[in-house]
């Protein structure tokens, strides 16, 4: 018994760590599924990449960019050595770690967060929307809030500066030298300062900044009118007795609406591009001809419509969208199909340049830059709503890569399940291909073909006089 158990260890560690001689390849792949598979860095570009347990365990380094290394989903951490900055995120996006030299920063889901920033000088802790607070040693500004008891806040909703007092009975904002005070928010509002003005809300409200605005209201939102005063701007001025009628005007503007929204026009002209513009049961049936602008609107059959640098048209609403954006420098072409069901995107100019992103959600995602690398993975039920964002494809996305090929000019390598079967293909004839660590071939035009059966259990090797060897036998040795 003991005597068979030891056997049978050291044929595993013998599988495990006798590795084939692969010599053809500029990479190399160490294939020891479910355990260790590591893809080294090869002339094609690829990164160094590690996986285990399948899609669990995954890290991969970008020399002087980046390094990722996560156990997924629960933990993510992305360094990039070239700024001195790394991120950790436990089970993303709930709870995340950020640090680059002197500042660093955490939260939960943006509801509990802190920041420490110029090596502390400068520190921030909220718990959203209860407790605030701020103090920054470089400015002397302080931020002290207990929502909704009291506290003040600097640079907040868009505001200079707010203060509370048990909200909503009290709060005072700054905005540009206006001055606001809400008692109680929203519904009695008085405007001081550069601005005068006052509000019962929803009842009526009157305010005015010289030569920048004059707001009025009554029974909001149905009574509405509101100047554009300033010098050098076209004199906007909206008017609207809702669900009636509604005007707009300006200097080369007039647009009326009656029934709002359904009814109306919209008319343009000198110093703006000539357009006129007529509704019929907005947003049904629109119809739009100008210098510049143009709108063909039989909804939900059929739109078309041009501005300038875009172009789009719907077919039988939602179904098919189809878009393109002059860049200047190129044109960029969009394909939706039910909003996100299947969206496709290709980017191309006048000097041969054309890169393309396709994806068909969840099956599939295709990415190609337009320099020779091509991406397609299998499935990919997140991509198409986080096109933009690393940490979702570092973390999220390859648990589902059941497939994935990628191209880079010649090199090709294609990944099953998780790097349990990698096939590769280089640009001279080369070939390989490794199912875990049971079988691999390898294939060049000079040097012909190789098998390992269990790493070098049972190996033939084409190159060899005798071409089949076995138990392990190590490179440059004498064939028994």
């Amino acid at each position: 018994m003991r005597r068979s158990l030891t056997l049978s260890l050291l044929f595993c560690m013998g599988v495990l760590w006798q590795a084939p001689d692969l010599e053809a390849f500029t990479s190399e792949v160490n294939n020891l599924w479910p355990g260790p598979v590591s893809l080294t860095l090869d002339d094609a570009g690829r990164a160094n990449e590690q996986t285990a347990l399948g899609p669990l365990f995954g890290s991969y380094e970008i020399p002087d960019e980046r390094k990722v290394t996560t156990f997924r989903p629960l933990w993510l951490q992305v360094e990039h050595p070239q700024i001195n900055a790394q991120s950790t995120h436990i089970v993303y996006p709930f709870l995340n770690f950020y640090s680059t030299d002197g500042a660093s920063h955490w939260h939960f889901l943006n509801f509990i967060r802190a920041n420490s920033i110029d090596d502390g000088r400068v520190k921030k802790k909220e718990l959203w929307p209860f407790l605030f607070y701020e103090n920054d040693l470089n400015s002397g500004r302080q931020t002290k809030a207990v929502w909704p008891i009291a506290g003040g806040f600097d640079g907040f909703f868009g505001r200079d500066h707010i203060d509370f007092v048990l909200w909503p009975l009290y709060i005072r904002t700054e905005k540009r030298g206006e001055v606001r005070y809400s008692t109680p928010w929203p519904f009695v509002q008085t405007l001081t300062g550069e601005a005068t003005g006052f509000a019962i809300w929803p009842i009526a409200g009157s305010f005015h900044r010289p030569e920048v605005y004059r707001r009025r209201f009554a029974l909001w939102p149905l009574i509405y009118d509101s100047e554009d005063l300033r010098p050098d701007h076209d004199g906007l001025h909206q008017r609207g007795f809702l669900p009636f009628y509604t005007q707009e005007s300006a200097d080369g503007l007039k647009a009326e609406t009656f029934l709002w929204p359904f009814f109306g026009y919209t008319n343009e002209s000198d110093p703006r591009p000539e357009y006129r513009e007529i509704r019929y049961f907005w947003p049904f049936l629109v119809q739009g001809r100008g210098e510049e602008k143009y709108v063909n609107r039989w909804g939900p059959f059929y739109t078309h419509s041009i501005k300038p640098g875009s172009e789009k048209w719907w077919f039988l609403w939602p179904l098919l969208r189809r878009e393109h954006i002059d860049l200047k420098f190129m044109t960029r072409s969009r394909t939706q199909v039910l909003y996100f069901i299947y969206r496709g995107e290709t980017q191309y100019n006048d000097y041969g340049f054309k890169a393309s992103k396709r994806r068909l959600w969840p099956l599939f995602s295709r990415w190609d830059d337009g320099a020779g690398h091509v991406q397609i993975q299998t499935l990919d039920p997140f991509g198409i709503f986080f096109p933009n964002n690393e940490k979702v494809h570092a973390n999220w996305t390859p648990l589902f890569s059941i497939y994935r090929y990628d191209r880079r000019q010649d090199d090709i390598r294609h990944s099953v399940l998780w790097n349990l079967l990698v096939i590769e293909r280089g640009g001279e004839g080369q070939k390989r291909w490794q199912f875990g660590p049971i079988i691999t071939r390898e294939h060049t035009p000079e040097k012909g073909t190789s098998w390992n059966i269990l790493r070098g259990l049972i190996r033939y090797d084409s190159r060899e006089a005798k071409k089949w060897s076995f138990l392990w036998p190590k490179s440059g040795e004498p064939q028994p």
